[in-house]
């Protein structure tokens, strides 16, 4: 009978302990979720945002597509002999409490092939997954060069 007790204490104990599933919709915060309008004659443009992961858990995201773009790329800029470039990267880990910045020269996202006009004060719904869980976020459309 005591090896149940502590048996069934073991068992509530490491429930307690596990983590809960996060919600992504009141959970993951995303500031400032913005896309460069593309210029003419080009077909990429560039997407930021900070992201905060509020879960109890560290969260892997990977950009799945943006309406209205034939193709979507998550990036890092890289130093590469003395020059910068940039690298496809599969995913962006985001640990508890952290916020991961999509910025211009830094880690980013990539746009190719924009299958629409895509104008500024428009927006442009971005699918992510978190650790296999899908978000849709919309990002807004703004001048590449501020006005």
């Amino acid at each position: 009978m005591r090896t149940m007790i502590l048996f069934a204490t073991a068992i509530l104990a490491f429930a307690g302990t596990a983590s809960a599933e996060c919600d992504l919709k009141t959970k993951v915060e995303f500031s400032d979720p913005r896309i460069f309008a593309p210029l003419k004659g080009t077909n990429a443009t560039g997407g930021f945002a900070k992201i905060k992961n509020n879960c109890t858990e560290e969260l892997e995201l990977a950009f799945k597509s943006a309406e209205g773009f034939k193709a979507v790329e998550s990036h890092v800029t890289v130093e590469e002999s003395g020059r910068m470039a940039m690298k496809k990267t599969d995913s962006f880990k985001i640990k508890p409490g952290e916020t991961l910045e999509l910025v211009p020269g830094g880690k980013h996202l990539m746009f190719f092939d924009p299958q629409t006009e895509i104008k500024e004060g428009s927006e442009v719904k971005l699918t992510f997954t978190f650790n296999k869980k899908e978000l849709s976020v919309p990002f807004k459309v703004i001048p590449r060069i501020k006005k």
